[in-house]
């Protein structure tokens, strides 16, 4: 406020005239309210005065004449931040990511524009417009004395950019004229692509990238530069290989590379960057780390497959190995492996290897993989290649030992031998040019196979009625393979026909060999009989009901409770042995003849099969019906039985037990009708014919029994006999035909039905092909329907294995007799019957059998029945006449036993047929007399304990584990009592019974014998038990062969003894028999008389051989080629055996060679067979094999049979069996060597 005063300081309350407030010192503006102001009483007052600077003012008041007044300074501060302004703009343009050269200031204000001196918030500096990433050195930076100066700010991308400025506190953001930043200059080098990395010595699959850019990591485009890249972090010590120097593309910026590859392995390689004139600020560029693997190298350029000639010294093979462009180093090799023997081979540059000879001489005629192995190192896996074979042939398929031509019965008699075979299908006979033979004389590739040799060859004769003196013969020789040879021509001379050198054989008594197309089509009582079936309408054709039906067994089945078995075998039974499927019917005196008690209660009977219990009818003398309750005299048992169908065996065995439980009965069965069962019913004939063995077809558990011989030359035809058939069925028949293939090629069989062609089969080497044939009904007619098979393709040779029929059969039973499918809810009738007591039986469940109740009416001269079916889905019936019940083929006495039982055992076990048991008792009592505890057990003991009563070798290997696990004294020696055959189904119809049956395994070369099979518990082929066996068929052989171990035993320390008889086949190219025997001889005591025979050199050594045999030896060791009967080339036989003189003095025998022990063969009597079982003394034992194998393995294991025998004075000849078969690593051989005689037994 002014106040208007006089001279006196009086107030002036009447002055009007304006005052007016200015500032006197101080720059700036006043405002105020009203300026000036008019007084009021002399006084003016202000209102809303101020002032917009901040600074120290003095004020005037003026008005008119008036002197001004001033007043006191008053001081002005700064207001409240209110806005950011930039006070010193950042340069108008620059490069990315380097500093402007001005840079910016941003001023901190009021309102009125005063620096807010005191504002201490930070200030940002950010891009308003323009993309990329603003740098600064401080940013937000705190303003000192309200200024915010920023430095070092940069832009990192080229463009056109706003900046804007903003703090907490202050309102709008402030922006500046816009910033040009552009490509700055080239100075760093950057990994935009990555190495991938990979294997070692391949090139990567991610090629690294290299882009040059500016400091702000924008792409330089217009500078040229060179980057040359190099490995940092090295861990596998590799080297860089590939384009590992690239220019910059001046258009994009970036340096590409290409075939990058690190030779080592390694983990965390990194490269570096290296521009010729860029670099980083702290160095060249690092990639990131990456990781190089073991490189997996392969073979290429192998030497072809090549076919040499046995003998061929050597073979040379070359190769590469490498893993793309890198190979393992010089100083490495390669290993090549033929038939287990390697020899190594030097890796040179870029992986090649070779030419390096192999040695080939000591290989037998077989085809062997080559197999190349690298075993890898630090930087390269190991690698295998089995792509290439060498096939070593003999430099003929057969050859020959004598042809003669003899004239006789008005013709010329033909007989040949051969000295060795391999895959010889068969032969063809010319008679001066013109064949004489249709069909090949079979050879023996259906006995060995293809591929397999037989050392010794065969014998084969011909008759040919038209030949006369003059004639001259050439004979010709089949491959399976398809190879021909010629041998001859051989000429009729007098009473003998040669080429040089040849002489004929003696001759064979009218023993024609047959044709290849005869074998198999003569038949025998055993063949399967055409039989008409019907199919399990559940499972289709392929599961028709063959005559002899139910499950194959060779083991208890799974699922079966053992504890069940084991009781039944343990107790009273009646045993009914079953061989095909019908309704059985047992009368009380069968049964009482068989050790039923009489005054059983028929209540308590119980049937069973394989563990399972079955329902029965039970007829009684009081009450007769499908089932008696209650006491009463049983006069009769019926049910409905199947026989077994397994390689061992046709008869299913039931069990009739008694007891304090009741059992099963055939319930009555009866339904309501919907409707009327159709006209008829899917029915089958099979023809399965089984007169052919092909052991060398290797096909596990499978059969090796087939039909006739197919070949190119006769079509086999069989009629199908085709009963009630019901053509006017909607629908068609089928066909199934099933054959197996023989020789190595295509097969082409085609397939007629009464003449009309159904189509072909085809298929390839030694499959079982099935193919099935669909046809219209009209095609059969009753009775005979005749199936023919043909082959179209020459040389193909091809067995037959099943044919099966399938067609509509309508409700008329079959000689009394009809197996049946219906539906469930239908009325079925059945005529045709030729009396009126039928009985009907739902079999669908064979253990729980219905009995069906009918209406039994006249029809034509006949009779039928009718029924109504309960139950669900498809129904299986079983319709006949009280004449067609049938009888078991054996109705026996169970002898109790429970060999299954935790028990004391004993370390002998012999296990024998009933018919030679008692013939043990001699060899039981002298070792009980030696110190063992020994078990003399019937071999159905363990059928009926461990197979339900069934034969079959499983069980009896059953019951020497359960004893090698249960028993306080395990077994450790096991002798075997009975011959074996490996047609224990007598297909072949020679009636050799399988006494005690050898289980048939697969070697290389075919399926044959192997007693160590029961006691290899272990899986490997190492028998945990010494095991022997005696091949006899009668108990007078028996009791002779025990006598023949008794008395050796009991010669104690004789002189004959200690002489030892070692004999040696001639050396070949391949097999160095001489070499063999003299090791053999090396190994045995200077105290033994040692004879030696050398085949080779020696050309009487027949007779020499013979002689020293007879005069008494101690151990007979041979080493050279045989087969079943014979020791190669007239050394020995069979039939020689027989006729040997050397009495008590009966040494063990060793036989290094093949077949000796292929004792199962019903055609042949093996020489170990006839050995043992020579009247005029023989053998005592004998070691021999069953199969083919190779004379290397053979005498590893002969050295270690003798090394074990002599080494160890208290050793039996089984443990040194067992010892030396634990030194070989040929499974064919330690498989096939069998032990034929007692193993308890030492030499003495």
């Amino acid at each position: 406020m002014v106040t208007v005063e006089d001279a006196g300081g009086n107030t002036v309350t009447t002055f009007a005239t304006g005052v007016t407030m200015a500032i006197a010192t101080g720059t700036g503006t006043l405002a105020c309210t009203t300026n000036p102001v008019t007084p009021s009483s002399g006084v003016a007052t202000f209102a809303g005065c101020s002032l917009d600077k901040a600074t120290t003012y003095t004020l005037k008041a003026t008005s008119g004449a008036l002197n001004s007044t001033t007043n006191p300074p008053i001081t002005i501060s700064a207001g409240t931040a209110t806005q950011l302004v930039f006070t010193t703009a950042p340069s108008s343009s620059g490069t990315s990511g380097t500093a402007w050269a001005q840079q910016p200031a941003v001023t901190v204000e009021d309102a009125a524009g005063n620096t807010v001196t005191t504002f201490a918030t930070g200030v940002t500096l950010a891009i308003n417009t323009g993309t990329g990433t603003l740098t600064c050195t401080t940013n937000p930076v705190t303003p000192s004395s309200g200024v915010a100066a920023f430095a070092g700010c940069a832009l990192d991308k080229p463009a056109t950019y706003t900046l804007k400025v903003t703090a907490t506190g202050i309102g709008d953001s402030t922006t500046h004229p816009s910033i040009s930043i552009s490509v700055g200059t080239a100075t760093q080098l950057v990994f935009t692509t990555q190495p991938g990395g990979g294997t070692a010595g391949t090139a990567w699959a991610t090629q690294p990238a290299v882009t040059l850019e500016d400091a702000g990591g924008n792409v330089v485009t217009s500078t040229a530069q060179s980057v040359t890249l190099a490995i940092q972090n090295n861990p596998g010590g590799g080297t860089l290989s590939g384009t590992a120097t690239a220019a910059v593309n001046t258009s994009t910026g970036v340096a590409t590379f290409s075939g990058l590859s690190i030779n080592k392995a390694g983990n965390g390689y990194t490269l570096t960057a290296t521009g010729n004139t860029v670099n980083t600020t702290a160095g060249v560029v690092v990639s990131s780390g990456f990781n190089i693997a073991m490189a997996t190298p392969s073979f290429s350029n192998l030497t072809a497959s090549q076919t040499i000639a046995q003998g061929a010294a050597s073979i040379n093979l070359s190769g590469t190995i490498a893993a793309g462009s890198v190979a393992p180093p010089s100083s490495e090799t390669v290993t090549i492996t033929i038939n287990g023997s390697n020899t190594p081979a030097t890796i040179g540059s870029s992986g090649n290897f070779g030419p390096t000879t192999v040695n080939t001489s000591s290989l037998s005629p077989n085809v062997y993989t080559i197999t190349y192995s690298y075993a890898g190192d630090s930087n390269f896996n190991s690698a295998t290649d089995t792509s290439t074979t060498l096939t070593v042939t003999y430099p003929t398929l057969v050859t020959f030992r004598s042809f003669g031509a003899t004239p006789q019965d008005g013709g010329v008699l033909l007989e040949w031998q051969t000295g060795r075979e391999v895959s010889n299908l068969g032969f063809h006979l010319y008679r001066d040019g013109v064949r004489l033979t249709r069909s090949p004389v079979a050879g023996s590739a259906l006995l060995a196979g293809p591929s397999t040799v037989l050392t010794a060859g065969n014998s084969y004769s011909w008759f040919d009625p038209d030949g006369t003196s003059s004639s001259s013969y050439t004979l010709e020789d089949l491959d399976l393979n398809g190879t021909k040879s010629l041998h001859g021509p051989f000429y009729v001379d007098g009473p003998s026909a040669s080429t040089s050198g040849a002489k004929r054989p003696p001759a064979r008594a009218g023993r024609i060999s047959p044709l290849l197309n005869q074998l198999g089509r003569a038949g025998t009582a055993n063949d399967r009989s055409l039989t008409t079936t019907t199919f399990d309408p559940e499972k289709g054709l392929a599961t028709a009901f063959p005559a002899s039906q139910g499950p194959v067994l060779a083991t208890p089945q799974q699922g079966v409770p053992v504890s069940q078995q084991y009781a039944l075998a343990a107790g009273q039974a009646v045993k009914f042995g079953v061989q095909h499927e019908g309704w059985y019917r047992v009368d009380a005196s069968q049964l009482t003849a068989a050790g039923m008690p009489a005054g059983i209660n028929p209540d308590n009977l119980r049937l069973f099969v394989e563990g399972q219990e079955q329902a029965m009818i039970v007829q009684g003398s009081a009450v007769q019906g499908t089932a008696v309750q209650g006491s009463g005299q049983v006069s009769a048992i019926e049910f409905y039985g199947t026989g077994l169908d397994t390689i061992f065996s046709d008869t299913r065995v039931y069990w009739l037990v008694w007891g304090a439980n009741s059992g099963l009965r055939v319930q009555s069965s009866g339904g309501k009708a919907a409707g009327n069962a159709p006209a008829s019913f899917p029915a089958a004939v099979q023809w399965r014919p089984r007169s052919l063995y092909f052991p060398a077809l290797l096909n596990g558990d499978a059969d090796n029994f087939f039909g006739p011989v197919l070949d190119s030359t006769d079509p086999v035809t069989q009629p199908l006999t085709v009963t009630h058939l019901n053509a006017a069925t909607p629908g068609s028949s089928t066909l199934q035909v099933t054959m197996q293939g023989v020789n190595l090629g295509l097969h082409a069989v085609v397939v007629q039905l009464n003449g009309s062609q159904l189509g072909s089969m085809s298929f390839n080497g030694q499959a079982d092909s099935v193919s099935t044939f669909t046809f219209p009904n009209s095609l059969l007619h009753e009775g005979a329907n005749t199936v023919s098979l043909t082959t179209i393709s020459p040389g193909d040779v091809t067995l037959v294995d099943t044919v099966l029929l399938s067609y509509p059969h309508s409700y008329t039973a079959d000689g009394d007799y009809l197996r049946l499918t219906a539906a469930s809810g239908s009325t079925v009738t059945i005529g045709g019957f030729s009396n009126n007591q039928i009985q009907v039986m739902d079999i669908t469940d064979p253990s729980d059998v219905a009995s069906l109740s009918g209406t039994i009416a006249n029809q034509g001269t006949g009779f039928a029945v009718s029924f109504a079916l309960s139950g669900q889905g498809p129904r299986t019936l079983l319709a006949f006449t009280n004449a067609q019940k049938s009888q078991p083929v054996s109705i026996t006495a169970n002898r109790p036993s429970s060999w299954h039982t935790s028990q004391a055992g004993a370390d002998m076990v012999m296990i024998g047929h009933a018919s030679f048991i008692s013939s043990l008792g001699p060899l039981q009592k002298l070792r009980q007399v030696q110190g063992h505890t020994v078990t003399v057990l019937d071999v159905q003991d363990a059928y009926d304990e461990f197979n339900f009563g069934e034969q079959s070798p499983y069980a009896i290997k059953a019951l020497l584990s359960t004893a090698n696990s249960a028993w306080t004294t395990k077994p450790h020696w096991v002798l075997l009592v009975g011959d074996a055959t490996y047609d224990p189904r007598n297909y072949m119809g020679t009636g050799q019974v399988d006494y005690l049956p050898v289980e048939l395994i697969g070697t290389t070369q075919l399926e044959t014998s192997s007693d160590d099979w029961f006691v290899a518990f272990n899986g490997d082929g190492i028998p945990q038990m010494a095991i022997g066996r005696l091949p006899v068929d009668t108990a007078v052989a028996a009791s002779a062969l025990v006598a023949k171990i008794v008395a050796y035993d009991q010669a104690g320390a004789a002189a004959w003894k200690n002489r030892a008889l070692l004999v040696s086949g001639a050396n070949d190219s391949a097999d160095p028999f001489e070499s063999y025997t003299s090791a053999v001889q090396a190994l045995l005591p200077q105290s033994l008389t040692i004879t030696k025979i050398l085949q080779g050199s020696d050309p009487n050594a027949a007779a020499d051989f013979l002689a020293a045999f007879n005069s008494g030896r101690g151990l007979v060791n041979f080493a050279g080629h045989g087969s079943t009967e014979v020791w190669d080339g007239g050394l020995f036989s069979s039939t020689a055996a027989g006729t040997v003189t050397n009495g008590s003095a009966t040494p063990f025998v060793i036989s290094m060679t093949c077949l000796n022990g292929y004792f199962q063969d019903v055609f042949t009597f093996s020489l170990a067979k006839a050995l043992l079982q020579s009247s005029g003394g023989g053998a005592v034992g004998v070691w021999a094999s069953s199969s083919l194998t190779d004379s290397g393995p053979q005498a590893t294991l002969n050295q270690s049979m003798i090394g074990a025998l002599f080494g160890h004075a208290s050793m039996t000849i089984g443990d040194a069996a067992v010892a030396a078969k634990k030194t070989v690593t040929d499974p064919d051989v330690r498989k096939s060597w069998m032990l034929f005689g007692d193993p308890a037994m030492k030499l003495r």
